[in-house]
Formats: structure tokens, sequence, C-alpha cells
């Protein structure tokens, strides 16, 4: 993400040129920028061997008895049905309507049931619920279960991030630097980036609700499966089939980068591959920008535009797919674009899309580039005329007929350098990797029986 357009109108830039990051002077790399997807890829597909590993050590799995549900999405979050919940919709959810679901290679066929029974069921806390049967129409707010009653979920964790942490190093080794070049991984979200966080958000709506039908079907199917006395090897085969191509890919795209992996990453990085690694106190935006303040020939590393605005002298911009690096030099690059200095370039950005506000007035990053280009024309001949990141803003929102005030996140984080960290527990992927992991052990005591 970034400024929109920023790339784009710098395309044809001569300046800009293919770069070996190993062969530049030392680089701060956007690790949560670069290593993105390779970061929650590589976890997803390592948590889901150690999950299955983990279901056929356990000896206890083919114990029977009633299990608890799989998540469901809320609209803000994933959360599991509260205990007493949970006991009605093992019952309910065959009269679930599936009919949106994708055509599947397996029949989702089930029988309506409207169960009143007293159920108990053991959590992997230990703590044993005992309720009635409710209907599915009658499930109340969703209850968020602590982090740490998933005792296998962060067994299996424990044992993977080492893993995902090698992983990366065998990466980063490949193109940076050990001995120079230094990784940062942003920290907690800030209040100056809830619009970027928030767009991401309504990015993924539409592949969480496919997860979420995906893991209706998982627990029908299952639930029907379990029932059976006479299960056939086929339909298990079947039902994994549609696990291995459908539900696990699904649930790989979907989740993010948890913070406590973040952590536990650079811990890795730094004790046992020697990098040079940290977690910033807020975005890896405003830690760069500082960095630059102080080391004007800052070289920085990252998929984002955003960095072509916070100070650094070159951005190596890297492209995952053909895992190669261009390097942007501002200056050239702000002369290219029609403007002469850098709050010409910085006032451009804050008034046009980003990560921090919306537009003014729906102004784009090119536009924002021919009227600062017209104000100082204008401006030219007077003598009293504000040439900072603030006077052309100010100048531009007036042209706009719009208080300034609209863009202050983005002053905060491109001039001022400002952030306020959310002192809150950012979610993670809990509910539904523990739903995976409930899968996996409920499938494996299938095939055992």
């Amino acid at each position: 993400m970034g400024v929109t357009q920023a790339f784009e109108l710098t395309k044809d830039c001569k300046a800009i040129k293919l770069v070996d990051p190993q062969k530049e002077g030392p680089c701060d790399i956007d690790a949560s920028a670069v290593s993105y997807m390779k970061f929650k890829t590589t976890e997803g597909r390592l948590l889901l061997k150690q999950l299955k590993k983990m279901a056929k050590e356990d000896v206890s799995i083919g114990t029977p008895g009633p299990v608890l549900r799989l998540a469901h999405w809320d609209q803000e979050s994933w959360s599991f049905p509260s205990p007493v919940a949970t006991m009605g919709l093992a019952s309910n959810l065959s009269a679930l309507h599936l009919s949106t679901a994708p055509n599947l290679s397996l029949a989702c066929n089930t029988s309506s049931t409207n169960s009143t029974t007293t159920q108990q069921v053991t959590s992997s806390s230990g703590l044993l619920y005992s309720a009635p049967g409710l209907s599915s129409a009658a499930l109340p707010l969703p209850s968020h279960l602590p982090m740490d009653v998933y005792h296998e979920l962060n067994s299996a964790r424990d044992v993977v991030w080492p893993l995902l942490a090698n992983v990366l190093n065998k990466m980063y080794s490949r193109f940076y630097k050990k001995s120079e070049d230094f990784i940062h991984y942003d920290g907690p979200p800030t209040t100056q980036k809830a619009f970027a966080h928030g767009r991401r958000k309504l990015a993924t709506k539409t592949q969480i609700l496919k997860l979420l039908e995906y893991l209706i079907i998982a627990e029908a199917r299952l639930s029907q499966m379990e029932t059976k006395p006479n299960l056939s090897n086929s339909q298990v085969s079947r039902f994994k089939s549609f696990l291995s191509k459908v539900l696990f890919p699904c649930w790989i795209r979907t989740r993010g980068v948890d913070p406590r992996a973040t952590r536990a990453i650079v811990n890795e990085l730094q004790e046992s591959h020697g990098w040079k690694a940290h977690l910033c106190a807020g975005q890896f935006d405003i830690c760069v920008a500082r960095k630059a303040q102080e080391n004007p020939g800052l070289i920085v590393v990252s998929t984002d535009s955003d960095l072509m605005f916070v100070g650094a002298e070159r951005l190596f911009r890297f492209h995952p797919k053909g895992t190669r690096f261009y390097c942007y030099p501002t200056e050239d690059v702000i002369r290219h674009c029609g403007l002469e200095t850098q709050e010409e370039w910085v006032a451009a950005a804050v008034v046009s899309h980003n990560d921090y506000d919306p537009s003014v007035g729906r102004t784009s990053f090119s536009t924002a580039i021919k009227d600062i280009s017209v104000i100082r024309k204008n401006w030219a001949r007077k003598k009293s005329k504000d040439l900072s990141v603030n006077g052309y803003v100010k100048e531009l929102c007036r042209r706009k007929d719009v208080h300034h005030d609209v863009v202050d996140k983005s002053l905060d984080s491109f001039v001022k350098l400002v952030e306020t960290p959310l002192d809150q527990y950012t979610q993670g992927d809990d509910e539904i990797d523990e739903s995976i992991r409930r899968i996996v052990y409920r499938v494996e005591a299938l095939t055992l029986r």
C-alpha cells in the first residue's frame, strides 16, 4: 500500500535501476512488508504439519464424547460460541443454509435435528461445561475465550516459530548482509494508520466469508461422519481432499501475521541467526523516518511507496514475485514528477490518498502535483509565502474548501513523525487456528476408527 499512484507516476523515471542490496550500503529493511506473504503462508503450512503430527501422537484422540465447535464470524472478528451456545450449535449445524457454498466434490446433505439434551464438554483448559442444547436462532453474543485456553495450539506454535525463523533467515541471507543490514518489524498498530488497517480489513472480507462457509461445511460433514457407525475409507478420503484443496488453502490465505509470532521471530533472528533485528515501537514508517533524520544517506527496503516520503535517500522496492529490487533515488524521482523540493513532494502525499487519511476533495497524487506546481508559480512574485509542507497543505485545502485538520494523521506521520500506538491486544488468529486444530484431531479420530 502507501500513497496511491506514487509508483505509477515514477515508472518512466530513467534514474530507477535494478540493484542488488548485497552490493549496496547498509539497508534498513521493512520486514513486515517484504516478508509478509512468506511469513504467513510458511507459518500456516508449518503449523498444519505440526498439528497433524501431534494428532497422530495423541493417544487420547479416539476417546468418544462431544467436542467443542468451530469458530464463526460475527462481522467484526472470529469467536467461538459461548459454552452454553456450543451445545445447541452442534445439534443445529445441519439446519444451516448452505446453498451459497461452492459446488464441491463431496456431498453435504445432513438431516435437521433439534436436540435439547444436556451435554458436557471439556475444553482444552480442562474446564467442564454442562448445559442444555439451544437452537441456533437463540445463540447469545459470541464469547472470546482467553488465549491460554489453547494449550495444544500454543505447543504447536512453540515448535513452529523457530522453524519459521529458519525459513526467513534463509530468505534474508539470500538478499541482504547480516553484518550490516537492519531488519525492522512493525510493532503495535497506531491510531494514525487506522485508515490503512480499515481498508485491509475490508479487502479481506470476501475471503473471510469464504472461510466461514468452508468451516460450516466442514462442521456439518464431520458431525455427519461421526454419527455413522459404518464409515467407509472413501468418505474420509473425500473429506480430506476437501480440506487439503479448499479449506486449508483458504485458511492460510485469510490468516494474518500474529503479533506474538512477530515477537518470537525477532528474538529467533537475533539470538539464533545473528541478525540485527527489532520490533518497532509502532510502525516501520515512523521508525525509519526518525532514523533518516540522523542518517541522510539511509537506504530503505520496502514494497510500500510511503517510504519515498519519510526522508530516506533511496528506496529499494522489493518485487516478491520476481525477487528483484529497483532503486528509487528520492531527489531524481521528485524532479521527474515535476516538483522541486522535498516539501512539495511530501505535501502532495499528505493531501492525496495514502495510508493515513482519505484524500482532500478526492485529489489524486498526480492532481496534487499539478496543483502544487500552479501554487509555486503563483507564489513566485509574493514576498510572504510559506514553502513548508504545512504551507502547501493549507493552501491546497483552502482551494478545495476543506479545513486542513482533515489530514492531521498524515501530517503527524509524514511531517511530525508522531504516532500513537494502540494500547490494546491485537487479536490474532486464535479462533481460526484452534478450529483447524479441532478439525485435524477429529479427522484423525475418524481415520483410527
